[in-house]
């Protein structure tokens, strides 16, 4: 839809207000259509809200309204058609949960980055196809355990997520590289929450060599 097309670009220039005003006329033409014939056009009103709740991170509340009826939409498509829409609802819920996490809403933000996990763990049963989304999951997952002040939670899906990364870059030479600096810094945070010095060390060094690097 066009105007779909245009809250993202506006939002990808930083034009915020703009994109949301679209994102919300878009929103609601869907809405109208899907009201009609929800078969043909329900996975657009979900992809549609799904770009509202992105464009409307920072407003918090109607982030959350928006990131909650996308996930609603999509775990209807999903029960239906799970191969075709699974995916959808994996990275909705992602979004679901850093909206909440911007509300302050921590208990319910792990609990979607949880659900989220749980999807791309279903669907990483396609390696090559979901095992990055998965390892991203994790990443996000355990962002919101950190949050939540359940460290050693945390340091098991980063530990995870950087064993994906290694074994994604082995396969793909280069490809994941800054995806694997990115969780080992991760992994850091979480050691020294912790108090694991010495293997955080020995972390920050595997980093200084992998920054060497060429990417």
């Amino acid at each position: 839809m066009a105007v779909s097309n245009l809250a993202k670009a506006l939002s990808e220039l930083g034009r915020r207000e703009e994109a949301v005003a679209a994102a919300e006329e878009a929103a609601g033409l869907c809405r109208k259509l899907a009201a009609a014939r929800p078969d043909a056009f329900t996975p657009n009103l979900a992809t549609v809200v799904n770009n509202l709740a992105l464009s409307e991170l920072g407003r918090r509340e109607d982030a959350v309204a928006a990131a909650e009826e996308a996930a609603g939409l999509y775990r209807q498509l999903a029960a239906a058609r799970p191969d075709a829409f699974t995916p959808n609802l994996a990275a909705a819920v992602s979004i679901l949960a850093e909206a909440l996490s911007e509300l302050g809403r921590r208990e319910d933000a792990v609990a979607a980055a949880e659900e989220a996990v749980g999807l791309c763990r279903q669907l990483a049963a396609r390696p090559d196809a979901f095992t990055p989304d998965l390892a991203e999951t994790l990443i996000a997952y355990g962002v919101h355990l950190t949050e939540q002040g359940r460290h050693r939670d945390a340091l098991a899906m980063d530990r995870e997520a950087v064993e994906l990364y290694r074994s994604l870059q082995a396969a793909h030479p280069n490809v994941f590289h800054d995806d694997e600096l990115e969780a080992l810094k991760n992994l850091v945070i979480d050691l020294r929450n912790l108090n694991l010095n010495d293997e955080a060390e020995q972390i920050e060094r595997d980093i200084s060599t992998l920054t060497n690097e060429p990417s």
